[in-house]
């Protein structure tokens, strides 16, 4: 503004003297009325000039802003596509360090998978194996109890000696009512050590269940 006032100055000054020359060649005019009129044209015509400097100076302005709204835009723009293609470049980045990772974990549980497949077939294979083996390992025992117990014939009684008075115990008439194991348990039929002690615990208790003689005149005979 300080500026548009100057040559507005400069101009006035100019225009006062324009003003006296005339006013000297042509005595007719008052010298006051023509410099008023020199004065008001000076500040019209500053004043358009003011107004075309200021049209100038807001149109410049616009026009800066514009292009500064432009570069703007464009820098934005450009901003965004950089973020955009470093995000997509991120994604893709993500999305193979993923396919990787469950490429490798698939492979991790198949080899998993096989060695624990193989195991088992393996434990399969030892238990069908150790199934066989114990098969025949029984087929071979029953053969051989068979055969020892056809081998050997039970003998109808047995007398077992005894200071007190001998007994005669029917033995093929215990074994059949009472089965081998009674007496003998799970060990094969033979013959085993009774005692006084032994046979009293094992026939007096067996006799007393089943109603059978308990009185040693019962079984031991003089």
């Amino acid at each position: 503004m300080k500026t548009a006032l100057i040559p507005l100055m400069i101009l006035l000054l100019m225009l006062a003297g324009c003003g006296e020359e005339k006013t000297a060649k042509a005595p007719e005019q008052p010298a006051h009325e023509t410099t008023e009129t020199s004065a008001v044209q000076t500040v019209e015509k500053t004043v358009e000039q003011t107004v075309d400097a200021v049209k100038e100076t807001a149109t410049d302005v616009v026009d800066a802003g514009k292009e500064v709204a432009t570069q703007a835009v464009e820098d934005v723009e450009t901003a965004a596509k950089d973020v955009e293609a470093q995000v997509t470049d991120m994604a893709a980045s993500a999305e193979k360090q993923v396919s990787e990772a469950t490429e490798g974990a698939a492979e991790t549980s198949s080899a998993l998978l096989s060695g624990l497949t193989q195991k088992a077939q393996s434990v399969t294979e030892t238990q069908t194996t150790a199934e066989s083996a114990t098969g025949d390992m029984v087929a071979q025992a029953e053969e051989k109890a068979a055969a020892a117990t056809s081998a050997v014939t039970p003998p109808e009684t047995v007398v077992i000696e005894n200071n007190y008075g001998n007994v005669t115990l029917t033995h093929a008439f215990h074994g059949k009512t009472y089965g081998c194991p009674t007496c003998h348990g799970d060990n094969t039929p033979g013959p085993f050590e009774l005692g006084k002690a032994t046979a009293h615990v094992l026939c007096k208790d067996c006799h007393k269940e089943k109603n059978g003689p308990t009185k040693c005149s019962g079984c031991h005979k003089k």
